[in-house]
């Protein structure tokens, strides 16, 4: 129907449609917070800003989690060091993106742990310890590492 009655205009490209159109957003919660906040770092991460190429702001916090877990584990902490090489994007993407919508911190201690037990190369009596430790980690670096904002969701 739309396209009949664009068609039926002299120029069609002048139409108004009122179809919706589906976008799909680069962690839509810190994408919010980042142009309320008028935060460009935070922007850049979400994609809010031009850039040469996407941004991914999953990536950026696991990188910043798998950089404190090593110092942790070149420390001894033996939980960090069960985990060096085992931090990854999927790992941590779920909880970063339900931080911003107040996910707790059972919450994303379970969101981890389902990611860790996927993994499989955790042994299963150490995946809960593990994923206690990490839901801390990246609820703490969350939203510092992508805005300018108070440390909310710690």
């Amino acid at each position: 129907m739309e396209l009949k009655n664009a068609y039926e205009l002299e120029d069609p490209k002048t139409y108004r449609s009122a179809l919706p159109i589906h976008q799909d957003g680069t962690c839509n919660g810190l994408q919010h917070y980042a142009a309320l906040g008028g935060d460009a770092r935070g922007a850049a991460q979400v994609n809010l800003a031009a850039a040469d190429r996407p941004s991914d702001v999953y990536t950026h916090v696991s990188l910043a989690v798998e950089e404190e877990v090593n110092r942790e584990a070149e420390e001894g902490h033996p939980v960090a060091s069960l985990l060096v090489g085992k931090i990854s994007r999927k790992v941590v993407k779920q909880t970063v993106m339900t931080t911003v919508y107040g996910v707790t911190f059972v919450g994303a201690r379970d969101q981890i742990e389902r990611q860790l037990k996927e993994r499989k190369d955790i042994p299963h009596e150490k995946v809960w310890a593990a994923a206690s430790y990490l839901a801390k980690k990246v609820k703490f670096l969350s939203p510092s590492l992508s805005l300018n904002l108070p440390l909310l969701f710690v």
